[in-house]
């Protein structure tokens, strides 16, 4: 199984977002921010809830995994436009299922 950043680059990829771990435009990255090039979008795991072991037939439990996105531009308004471009991307994946396996889900939540 996958970590979910590993998963939602690959998505990102799919859709043109950017290409992963390059030094071209719009590099897509995991757990480390590289310091160029200047738009950079980054892929974090973070914390989340403990697994659900009712909903898993395993000793592993159900893992509801959660992620963060950064976006570095050459301007603010750059990066924004960036971010809209991933929200229509993430935002129409809603609750999936990461590597194909049932063990694993990220559900797609905006922070305030």
């Amino acid at each position: 199984m996958n970590p979910v950043t590993v998963d939602v680059k690959d998505k990102l990829i799919a859709n043109g977002i950017g290409s992963f771990a390059t030094s071209s435009d719009w590099c897509i990255n995991i757990g480390t921010e590289p310091s160029t090039p200047d738009r950079t979008i980054t892929v974090y795991d973070v914390g989340g809830p403990k697994p659900d072991y009712h909903m898993q037939a395993s000793t592993r439990g159900l893992m509801r995994s959660q992620f963060q996105v950064r976006v570095r531009g050459k301007s603010y308004l750059d990066a924004y436009n960036k971010i809209e471009q991933i929200i229509d991307v993430i935002g129409h994946l809603g609750r999936f299922v990461v590597a194909g396996d049932s063990a694993s889900e990220a559900d797609v939540e905006y922070g305030d």
